[in-house]
């Protein structure tokens, strides 16, 4: 029996952590959720494109889940200085590793926020010349008569294009 009771005394000192955790994170789930709706409402009522909504929506909400679910493990009893700091470490070698990946993501929102051309023109980059069939985050891709060419979306940051005729 005083095992039982060793585990009934633990269950009661530690339960009402993991109940102001759990409800930390509720409230950010919420929070979250609200947030996304917002950032959709928004974008409704200007001009973005679907896609930036949608990637600018799931960053808010995944960003708020994340802060509260570090929240709700420190509100119930965890260290998380070590969790944060391994987030820092892990952070910085994907962004290490996944540099040029990241690059092209980044330059994708800023085409489909910023829209200096969409789909349906026709633009030259480098040695590259067709209409835009698609843009999305990794690459841009042109058709020209049959050929299909994926462009990175960080070659339109850092060389020069030019709009032939919009769509």
């Amino acid at each position: 029996m005083p095992f039982l009771e060793a585990m009934k005394s633990h269950f009661l000192t530690f339960a009402p952590k993991v109940a102001v955790g759990l409800v930390t994170f509720l409230i950010f789930w919420l929070t979250a959720s609200i947030a996304h709706r917002i950032v959709r409402t928004i974008a409704e009522k200007t001009k973005i494109q679907s896609n930036a909504v949608t990637l600018v929506g799931r960053l808010v909400y995944w960003l708020m889940l994340v802060i509260g679910a570090v929240f709700a493990l420190g509100f119930s009893g965890v260290n998380v200085g070590s969790l944060i700091a391994g987030f820092g470490l892990a952070g910085l070698a994907l962004g290490v590793a996944l540099q040029a990946t990241v690059a092209n993501m980044f330059s994708g929102a800023l085409i489909m926020c910023y829209q200096p051309f969409v789909q349906g023109d026709r633009i030259r980059v480098q040695n590259n010349e067709g209409n835009v069939a698609e843009i999305n985050l990794r690459y841009t891709l042109l058709r020209e008569g049959t050929s299909s060419i994926f462009v990175p979306n960080s070659s339109f940051f850092t060389n020069p294009f030019v709009v032939l005729q919009k769509g």
